[in-house]
């Protein structure tokens, strides 16, 4: 098995991430200075999503739904849409871009405040039916 150190220098060298990161910086030099600030701005946003996405992951595969789910629609509603409008005196379209990373990174936050503290780990899936006549109850998926 290999560690993590040879890993990483697999990664670096492949030669197929060499032309994705040409190709990505001939289009980032090319665009316009305006292009070039969202697509920041937007990785921000993609690499705390990802956490989120990861975090909510774990808890959702134990069956707690409901709470990532409130989560997520408070940080866009509570805190993408408002934080875009307060901002557009000011900062004009930018403000809709830094809202997106500023929404995900509370996101995280709440999500690991959840994933550490929440409830998720007494929450249960619902379990198949036991006794003599489960057999029966229960749906066939095989045709």
């Amino acid at each position: 098995m290999k560690g993590a150190g040879e890993f990483r220098v697999v990664l670096v060298t492949a030669p197929n991430l060499k032309v994705a990161r040409h190709l990505a910086q001939r289009a980032l030099a090319a665009a316009p200075w305006t292009v070039r600030k969202i697509a920041i701005k937007t990785f921000k946003q993609a690499v705390f999503f990802g956490i989120s996405f990861v975090l909510f992951g774990v808890v959702r595969a134990n069956g707690a739904v409901m709470a990532p789910l409130i989560i997520l629609v408070l940080t866009l509603l509570g805190i993408r849409f408002p934080l875009a409008l307060l901002g557009l005196d000011r900062w004009q379209a930018d403000a809709i871009w830094w809202s997106f990373p500023l929404s995900a990174a509370v996101a995280v936050l709440l999500a690991f405040v959840y994933y550490t503290m929440g409830g998720w780990r007494a929450a249960r899936m619902i379990s198949a039916p036991h006794g003599p006549g489960a057999a029966a109850a229960a749906p066939s998926t095989v045709e």
